[in-house]
């Protein structure tokens, strides 16, 4: 997918939240550890991509990584950081509608990983009716691929640790701010096929209640 259209999820669900890029990132206006780079500074280049040659020199050292598979590290450095300012604002969206949360996954602390510290660890932690802990994990739509197909691909690997964590899974579509919550103590019944685009194994899971909005939906993490 192209960055562009992440990058206008992220204006979309800015405008949402009541807040703004430049707000979002404030938290990042900090020094990377061992370098002398801002955080902000980097994420800001990345987004725009127009960084420096001191941080594409970061970029090559950090993100040269096997799991990038064909991206180019800069590639794969920009989409994760865009990836990241996602799961910020679905926070911000889980506390404005009153449901406490907190990062679980193992990029918590917004560093760029080797594969061996890598976790199947969900993105978030959610407290369910103010008391019981849920993992949960986050997926986006940004092209409105779900509202045409009635149906959303999730990739194997990421399909079974849903299911042995038992997790909640909260799909948001970010054009239309629509969204849903598949609920993994009951695995959802899916078709396992091969991904024309990405060649890889996936779940395809059938939507068979229309999307709702986001706040809607969140109602349901405070009854379940």
């Amino acid at each position: 997918m192209h960055p562009d259209k992440k990058i206008q999820a992220i204006k979309n669900l800015c405008q949402y939240t009541n807040t703004t890029p430049t707000k979002l990132l404030d938290p990042y206006n900090q020094t990377i550890p061992n370098t002398n780079l801002n955080q902000k500074d980097l994420f800001i280049a990345l987004i725009n991509n127009k960084t420096t040659e001191t941080q594409n020199e970061y970029i090559q050292q950090n993100c040269n990584l096997p799991h990038k598979d064909n991206r180019t590290p800069h590639e794969y450095a920009r989409e994760l950081t865009i990836n990241w300012l996602l799961e910020d604002l679905t926070q911000q969206i889980l506390t404005q509608n009153q449901i406490k949360n907190r990062k679980h996954g193992a990029d918590k602390n917004r560093q760029y990983l080797p594969p061996h510290k890598i976790t199947p660890h969900t993105d978030l932690q959610i407290k369910q009716n103010n008391e019981t802990i849920r993992n949960l994990e986050t997926i986006y739509d940004h092209t409105q691929h779900w509202h045409r197909t009635q149906q959303i691909d999730l990739r194997h690997q990421k399909h079974q640790h849903l299911t042995q964590q038992k997790a909640l899974l909260l799909a948001i579509d970010t054009q239309n701010l629509t969204a849903t919550i598949i609920d993994y103590t009951n695995p959802p019944k899916t078709i396992m096929r091969q991904h024309p685009t990405y060649a890889k194994p996936v779940h395809t899971i059938s939507i068979t209640t229309p999307l709702q909005p986001i706040t809607e939906t969140l109602n349901q993490l405070k009854t379940q």
